[in-house]
């Protein structure tokens, strides 16, 4: 699973070396080992948080950050087939969908 992500964060265009990047890939593992924490965003970002040595609140504004770069600079073509375009949603909402969208 963590390489299908990264594949996919890739070719949406995000670096690799964006903190937001790293974050989006541990809450999509953690999401992956138990889907409760879908219904649960500060559950998840504590988790992450806590697996990566930081605050709930850097977790959450990175990811933010990610899918705000990925939303306005990335490869548009490839991130229509993930998310939809043009409607802002919440970190929660654009971790599910990817979630989704990856596991298939």
């Amino acid at each position: 699973m963590k390489n299908k992500i990264s594949l996919a964060l890739v070719d949406m265009g995000l670096p690799k070396n964006v903190k937001g990047f790293k974050y989006i890939l541990d809450a999509i593992v953690v999401i992956d080992s138990n889907e409760d924490y879908i219904y649960n965003i500060c559950k998840l970002y504590n988790k992450v948080a806590s697996e990566d040595n930081s605050t709930t609140k850097r977790v959450e504004r990175n990811i933010k950050s990610a899918f705000d770069s990925i939303m306005t600079k990335g490869n548009l073509d490839i991130v229509n087939k993930y998310f939809p375009v043009g409607i802002k949603q919440t970190n929660g909402n654009l971790l599910a969908t990817l979630y989704f969208k990856l596991k298939g």
